[in-house]
């Protein structure tokens, strides 16, 4: 160089762990700027690395680097806590979190078509970190519903927060089988902790949130059944310092009907006086203004709406028998699938990239 500094770009960086395509685009970047412009510069530094793991799967996995990068731009795993995300409002978090897990099926899905020669490159410079995003993304927003539905004196608090313990385990296991390929190649590369974070420097253990279990070997003070509505803190019956304006002698739940089209209800049990047999939201219904025969119809009211005669009676009935101690028949048990608060988003099309990486 002659000592001709002013020609090579200088650039502090704090480490290379695992940041090959960040790394890689500054290189490119360094050595011929010309060759980007404002179409392929989101996805060129990608598009090398793509055609050498799978040239038939190329678009694929630009696709899945483009959407990694839109949705990490939106907040950064480092500074993300449970509460970054509302589960009150707008569904804000469990939109955010489906378009994440969208993202990690569609990752498992193109890790599933690669070469064999080529499946440790992807896992560590594609499917590593979206998975493990994904899994902490996940991880924040149960947890988050958990002190929601602690307050709300709901059994099902303690199913979630068996969900974050396994998520928090299955953290290790992703750092774990990255430091295992290629016979530990790149062993201790994920060995930086990320879960925790108390200010800007990293914990100095991975830890998780406080948990939050509800007593599910008695029933609540107001009996064995547990109603919630979506955009309230409110647990119905009983009082609740969210429930109403004074926390006591509350009404029914209340929905309004003027935001989202839809909106669901929870009824979960609370505990039962014989058996501490794990708890489980047993209906949920997605209430329609209009009324009509849905589970949980709400009937129209000016701007707000309430429970339906018929819905009401069939949720007394439950709790009777709950409070009765009998067993529940299966017919007055849906899906046990019911507790996944999450809706897949259909994720925007960035699959559409010609062979220089332009989106097109």
């Amino acid at each position: 160089m002659d000592g001709n500094t002013g020609k090579c770009p200088r650039h502090r960086v704090g480490d290379f762990k695992a940041n090959e395509n960040p790394t890689e685009f500054l290189l490119l970047m360094a050595y011929n700027a010309s060759a980007f412009n404002r179409n392929n510069l989101p996805l060129s530094h990608a598009l090398g690395r793509a055609r050498a793991q799978a040239p038939s799967l190329a678009s694929e996995i630009l696709g899945i680097v483009a959407n990694f990068s839109r949705l990490t731009a939106i907040r950064k795993p480092e500074l993300t806590t449970p509460a970054t995300f509302s589960t009150l409002n707008y569904r804000q978090a469990d939109t955010y979190n489906a378009q994440w897990q969208a993202l990690a099926a569609s990752t498992e899905a193109v890790a599933r078509k690669i070469p064999r020669a080529a499946q440790s490159a992807f896992f560590e410079t594609v499917g590593h970190p979206v998975t493990a995003t994904a899994n902490l993304h996940a991880l924040y927003v149960a947890e988050k519903k958990i002190e929601d539905l602690a307050s709300q004196a709901s059994g099902s608090a303690n199913t979630d927060a068996k969900m974050v313990q396994d998520m928090f385990e299955t953290d290790w296991e992703l750092r774990e089988k990255f430091h295992t390929l290629e016979g530990g190649k790149w062993d201790h590369m994920m060995d930086q902790t990320h879960l925790g974070y108390y200010y800007w420097q990293q914990p100095m253990q991975d830890t998780l949130p406080p948990l939050r279990f509800v007593r599910t070997r008695a029933p609540a003070l107001a009996g064995t059944m547990r109603i919630t509505v979506e955009g309230s803190l409110g647990g119905w019956p009983g009082d609740n310092r969210n429930n109403c304006k004074d926390g006591y002698n509350c009404g029914q739940p209340v929905l309004a009907t003027l935001s989202p089209r839809s909106r669901y209800v929870d009824v979960s049990p609370s505990g039962s006086r014989l058996s501490p047999s794990p708890p489980r939201v047993l209906r949920r219904g997605r209430p329609s203004p209009s009324g009509g025969s849905q589970p949980a119809a709400a009937h129209s009211s000016g701007a707000e709406g309430t429970l339906s005669t018929s819905r009401t009676a069939e949720i007394l009935s439950l709790k009777r028998k709950l409070d009765g101690g009998e067993e529940l028949t299966p017919d007055l048990t849906l899906d046990d699938k019911a507790q996944d608060h999450t809706e897949r988003v259909s994720l925007p099309d960035m699959n559409k990239i010609n062979a220089q990486g332009e989106i097109v």
